[in-house]
């Protein structure tokens, strides 16, 4: 299960080979962007729609399953 990590207002988080970072966008609306590699060791994207992610507990969930499947250890979550 990957850790998730609060950033605060502006801050940026770490540069690693995989990530994901769940976003607020300015209808406060979740999405979440991120790399990771599937088990072959293939490079693979993850982006979610606010539509889909309409709240945050919503897209921690996606992004903990998504993050789990793709050996990406944190989720960065940005709501300022």
């Amino acid at each position: 299960m990957p850790t998730v990590i609060q950033l605060r207002a502006g801050e940026e988080p770490p540069e690693e080979e995989y990530w994901l970072t769940i976003e607020r966008d300015v209808s406060g609306l979740f999405f979440g962007t991120g790399a990771g590699r599937t088990v072959d060791g293939t490079a693979i994207f993850y982006a979610s729609l606010p539509e889909n992610d309409q709240s945050l507990e919503l897209a921690l969930a996606a992004a903990s399953a998504w993050a789990d499947a793709h050996f990406v250890e944190h989720i960065y979550v940005q709501v300022n």
